[in-house]
């Protein structure tokens, strides 16, 4: 089944409606080049903030931080984020996407995976 133009627009307009309902800069139109919450006017914009992040991340150390604080955020919002899916898509049980969201936060590979083993 292919997509036409019309379904791609109703599903954009869809995502931007929740998105206006969660993030204030969207809701006012305010989202500009330097993005807010990662919301960007234009796909260059976003792939330029995306580059620029990615250059910060320059050691190994950092990148342990960050998965870190990645790995502590999914583990606590794992029932929350469970709901959601369930809410949004109307498939599953939270229970399961529980157990699933924990089980990708502590066991997707980070920067860990670097190092030889012992």
């Amino acid at each position: 089944m292919q997509l036409q133009r019309e379904d791609i627009e109703s599903i954009v307009s869809e995502v931007l409606k929740k998105l206006a309902a969660t993030v204030p800069a969207v809701a006012a139109g305010k989202a500009d080049a330097k993005g807010d919450w990662g919301v960007f006017e234009r796909l260059e914009d976003a792939v330029s903030a995306a580059a620029a992040a990615h250059q910060r991340l320059d050691t190994v150390a950092l990148r342990e931080r960050v998965v870190d604080v990645i790995r502590r955020a999914a583990r606590s919002n794992s029932r929350r984020l469970a709901e959601m899916a369930v809410d949004e898509t109307g498939m599953g049980r939270i229970e399961d996407k529980v157990r699933k969201n924990l089980l990708v936060a502590d066991r997707t590979p980070g920067p860990e995976s670097l190092y030889p083993a012992p």
